[in-house]
């Protein structure tokens, strides 16, 4: 997944594999992320699932540094 496919999806949750692809890591760095709240998400059962609208706008802030 790339940050166009991103920001284009209309999907409320993103995949930890989706991330871990989208930010060239891991995807245990992501859930690691996602554990210390460094990475907004949401655990539904065993499941970890990331709201795609604070994702992109913790990207955003991201770039905004850079």
């Amino acid at each position: 997944m790339t940050l166009d496919e991103l920001r284009a999806s209309p999907a409320a949750v993103v995949q930890v594999a989706d991330v871990a692809e989208l930010l060239e890591v891991d995807p245990r760095t992501v859930l690691r992320g996602c554990e210390q709240g460094q990475i907004p998400s949401i655990r539904v059962s065993r499941r970890v699932l990331i709201p795609r609208l604070r994702l992109l706008a913790m990207l955003d802030a991201a770039e905004e540094v850079l």
